[in-house]
């Protein structure tokens, strides 16, 4: 039996497109927000069928970057895969695909603001789910670390989010 002929760097981002596109409308239709999902969004995106399908789309989109050597395409996978089981509450593999997505963006790829946006994005939802998780200390760590990114490079429209939450992540006081 022949070779199937290897897919295209043209048809792997047009799937990961699709996934993506799948992703943000979905997110669009819930009004997903920075410090979502609630419960009931949880309980729906486990049941959604595109979401399958997209999920689906990107895993097989990781493989065939995996196999072409593109790391960086694999890093943006890896986030938009964290993002997804985010909103399925699938907290440990979310924790996952971001940790990995956050290695590769620090260690391989050249810093631009785009980089920097992604980076900051990683420690912002690693540490909502350490803090989901209870890992306080770790949380803070991560939100600290998208608060000091956010404010050397510019960006304002996520500080009230992270500050939020490092606020919720604060420890008792002895004698409090």
């Amino acid at each position: 039996m022949p070779e199937p002929a290897p897919i295209s760097a043209r048809d792997r981002a047009r799937m990961y497109e699709r996934a993506r596109a799948t992703y943000d409308r979905y997110a669009a239709r819930i009004s997903l927000e920075l410090v979502g999902p609630t419960p009931e969004q949880v309980a729906a995106a486990r049941e959604d069928t595109a979401l399958f399908e997209a999920e689906r789309l990107y895993l097989d989109v990781r493989l065939l970057c995996e196999s072409a050597g593109e790391i960086s395409n694999q890093a943006a996978v890896d986030y938009q895969l964290g993002l997804l089981y985010r909103v399925q509450g699938r907290g440990e593999e979310s924790l996952d695909r971001l940790d990995r997505a956050l290695v590769t963006f620090r260690c391989v790829l050249k810093p631009n603001a785009r980089v920097h946006d992604s980076i900051s994005l990683c420690h912002y939802y690693i540490g909502k789910a350490l803090m989901d998780r209870g890992d306080i200390r770790e949380a803070r760590r991560h939100l600290k670390a998208a608060i000091e990114i956010d404010a050397s490079t510019g960006i304002r429209h996520r500080a009230k989010a992270c500050a939020s939450l490092l606020e919720r992540t604060r420890q008792p006081q002895p004698g409090r």
